[in-house]
């Protein structure tokens, strides 16, 4: 049986765990509280995030989530859901920067109960016509975490 990306980047990240500042797990009850709050189920893939590492880091690489409490989790999400008019099924889970922020999208679910991520502006539009980049977090987060160790090999051009 093959792998999920998910645990190809676990694996990855124990290799390199000088690159890696995360929070810690998260309880289960912890990230359903954050479901209700939100009024989102989050993909298998994302709860493995957060049981696992909860939220934070790789290299200079940030990954949204829960850190150290129940009251700095998801501000991201809040904080664009009230000034950028979000809609609720979109859940910010890594900022770009540049004006955009990438969520998972939790209305677009496929058979095995994963939601594609998407690259989303900041201030969002209905017509804004969203870039899909990646299937799953599962996915988003190996190539995120590949792409970072990658980057971390090859020194800055001088």
């Amino acid at each position: 049986m093959q792998k999920s990306p998910f645990k190809k980047a676990v694996e990855l990240i124990e290799q390199h765990p000088e690159l890696a500042h995360f929070s810690g797990p998260k309880s289960e009850e912890l990230i359903k509280k954050f479901e209700e709050k939100l009024g989102v189920q989050f993909p298998e893939s994302y709860r493995n995030f957060l049981r696992r590492f909860g939220g934070g880091g790789f290299c200079s690489q940030e990954f949204y989530g829960i850190y150290q409490n129940e009251a700095d989790g998801f501000s991201e999400t809040f904080l664009r859901r009230r000034l950028s008019n979000w809609p609720i099924h979109f859940i910010a889970v890594y900022g770009v920067g540049e004006g955009t922020e990438f969520v998972i999208d939790t209305l677009k679910r496929d058979w095995r109960g994963e939601n594609p991520i998407f690259a989303v502006p900041i201030q969002y539009e209905k017509e804004d016509q969203l870039e899909l980049v990646a299937h799953s977090f599962g996915e988003f987060f190996y190539d995120t975490v590949w792409e970072a160790i990658e980057d971390d090999k090859d020194p800055p051009d001088q």
